[in-house]
């Protein structure tokens, strides 16, 4: 009695997959996600709804961004267009002098700017916001700056 078991080998055709069903999920997941994916990115600074003025290119102007720390004394203020992130000092002293330099700096580096652009975060008290405006005026007096400073709204929808 023979007791050898026959193994048939496979042919390496056999051994192919197919991957057309994995591309159709593939591209069914692809069209899901743009589907249910928001592309509004949220605004860096919660600003209040305008009611009277006309919109200001904000790329032809120097960008302060005022936020609350929750003090009364000192908020963190944000220079510069949002991809610099650049926090200033929490001294209020400090900090006037490091907007002043700033602002006369892009003026001195772009004198053909069309003015300085607040962004005051809710929360902030008018106080750190007229501190910030002291700010600048110091900067214009000091340079000969004639330049509008401007307070962000937001656009009625």
């Amino acid at each position: 009695m023979d007791t050898r078991v026959e193994v048939k080998q496979r042919k390496q055709e056999d051994a192919e997959l197919d991957i057309t069903p994995m591309i159709d999920v593939v591209f069914l997941l692809l069209a899901f996600f743009v589907v249910v994916s928001k592309m509004d990115p949220k605004p860096a600074v919660d600003l209040p709804i305008a009611r009277y003025g006309k919109p200001v290119n904000e790329k032809e102007a120097i960008s302060l961004i005022v936020r609350s720390t929750g003090t009364l004394e000192s908020p963190v203020i944000v220079y510069g267009r949002i991809q610099n992130n650049v926090e200033l000092s929490l001294d209020p002293e400090e900090q006037n002098q490091q907007i002043t330099d700033f602002v006369a700096e892009e003026f001195a580096k772009k004198p053909n700017l069309t003015g300085v652009i607040i962004k005051t975060e809710s929360g902030v008290k008018y106080q750190n916001t007229n501190r910030v405006f002291s700010a600048i005026k110091k900067a214009f007096d000091e340079g000969g700056i004639e330049k509008p400073v401007l307070v962000a709204v937001e656009e009625p929808q």
